[in-house]
């Protein structure tokens, strides 16, 4: 597991974003590009530090479970190597904003059984082209911490903490994995970031109550949120002229999946109050961003 801070001075700026996003599935032949680049852009507009999780689909010829030659996107040997490279060539207009890329169960099936990193190999690659003045991208994990760490002159220090899970079962059509969110509301952190699910969530999780190192009595609200995907469930076909495309999702009924990352919006105080609002962009099926709004009150 994972643990990685950022340390950041609110002496003089009060305001942060962080783009949260997960599933890209790089390299699969129904990666949603377009959706990819508006919403890494929407991020990069809002000045936004980028967490990413599971790059790739990398789904390869020696994955009997899945693999079928029809809907190979490369047409190469270098299965691997086709799909890093084009991840690169995706982030590299973004590559000054991502602070991480975690793995997921498709990046780490590569890892388990076939002895190679792909998330590294992106990563070392990236920060080649990131700007020398800024740190490296860092490699996350399956799970981990996240502690956004606040000060300023005179030393007062305020956090803004995210445990992520990358997830584990089915994309879950029912509970569209609230469960999972339930299932780890004990973790104290500000917020709960699942993935893997396909589904697009945000849900206020029980509020943590405790006492401050001054003895203060406090409350603190924890939000889960469950990010989207980047790839189009469904692909459309004329079996009497391209014959049947073998399509997991559509053979195993799965529905519909929600698409895009999750924004946080953060603002300090001069007396270190953090407010953050969780944003969702718009979309022709919203027609506005939706917002919500929480603060930490910590003495």
């Amino acid at each position: 597991m994972e643990i990685n801070i950022f340390r950041s001075d609110y002496t003089d700026k009060k305001q942060y974003s962080y783009f949260y996003a997960s599933d890209l599935h790089i390299g699969c032949a129904e990666f949603d590009e377009k959706r990819f680049t508006e919403d890494f852009t929407w991020a990069v507009e809002k000045n936004a530090r980028i967490y990413a999780q599971e790059i790739f689909e990398l789904i390869i010829p020696k994955d009997n479970k899945r693999y079928t030659a029809g809907k190979d996107k490369y047409q190469v040997d270098a299965h691997v190597n086709a799909t890093i490279d084009e991840g690169i060539k995706l982030l590299t207009p973004f590559v000054d904003h991502i602070d991480i890329i975690g793995i997921g169960n498709h990046d780490i099936a590569i890892l388990k059984y076939h002895g190679t990193d792909p998330i590294a190999f992106l990563i070392r690659d990236l920060n080649r082209l990131r700007n020398k003045k800024l740190p490296a991208i860092v490699h996350g994990g399956y799970s981990g911490f996240i502690r956004q760490k606040y000060h300023r002159n005179g030393g007062q220090v305020r956090f803004l903490d995210t445990y992520y899970n990358h997830g584990q079962g089915g994309v879950a059509e029912v509970s569209t994995g609230n469960i999972d969110l339930e299932r780890r509301k004990n973790i104290n952190t500000d917020i709960i970031w699942l993935q893997h699910k396909h589904k697009k969530i945000y849900s206020e999780l029980d509020t943590g109550i405790g006492l401050s190192p001054q003895d203060n009595f406090y409350e603190r609200p924890k939000q889960g949120i469950i990010t989207g995907c980047y790839k189009k469930n469904y692909s459309f076909y004329d079996i009497t002229k391209s014959n049947y495309r073998v399509d997991y999702g559509e053979e195993r009924s799965r529905v519909t999946q929600a698409r895009g990352g999750i924004l946080l919006d953060v603002e300090i105080s001069g007396d270190g109050i953090i407010t953050y609002d969780m944003v969702i962009r718009n979309t022709k099926d919203t027609g506005k961003d939706i917002t919500t709004k929480n603060v930490i009150e910590m003495s």
